[in-house]
C-alpha cells in the first residue's frame, strides 16, 4: 500500500484508456465509443472526489482523463506513465513513479492496459476501474 505522511493510506484508482479510433495506428485519439465509455463511468462514480489525476502522454489516456475529470482539477502528464516495448522498462518506470508520488489522499491514475497490469501488480489493494 502506498502511504503517504502520517502513515495515512492513499487511494489509488486505475482505469484503463477507454477504446481508440483503429483508422490511427500511431497514438490514436478515443473513438466516440471511448468517448460514451468515459463519460459513462464517471457517471457511475459521483461520490469519488479525487485529489490528483496522472496520465501518460498518449493521446487516449489523457483523453479519458479529461473526460472523467473535467476542468475540476489539473491532470499531470508523466512519461513513466506511457507505454512502452519493454515491459522491464515500464516496471522500472512504475517502480521510479510511485515513489514519486506527493501527500494526496485519492489518485486517479488513466494508463494503457499495460501499464495499469504493472500498476496493479505493485499495488495491489488499488481499486481498479473496469
Amino acid at each position: 500500500m502506498i502511504k503517504k505522511e502520517k502513515d495515512k493510506p492513499v487511494k489509488l484508482y486505475l482505469i484503463k484508456s477507454f477504446s481508440t479510433d483503429e483508422k490511427i495506428k500511431e497514438n490514436p485519439p478515443l473513438s466516440e465509443k471511448g468517448i460514451k465509455d468515459a463519460k459513462l463511468v464517471r457517471l457511475l462514480l459521483p461520490d469519488v472526489t479525487f485529489d490528483c489525476c496522472y496520465t501518460g502522454e498518449e493521446i487516449a489516456s489523457y483523453g479519458s482523463a479529461m473526460l472523467m475529470i473535467g476542468d475540476k482539477l489539473e491532470i499531470k502528464r508523466d512519461k513513466r506513465l506511457n507505454k512502452e516495448k519493454s515491459t522491464k522498462v515500464v516496471e522500472n518506470n512504475i517502480i521510479s513513479y510511485l515513489s514519486s508520488l506527493k501527500d494526496e489522499n485519492t489518485i486517479l491514475i488513466v494508463a494503457d492496459s499495460t501499464v495499469i497490469k504493472i500498476l496493479h501488480k505493485q499495488v495491489p489493494n488499488a481499486i481498479e476501474i473496469k
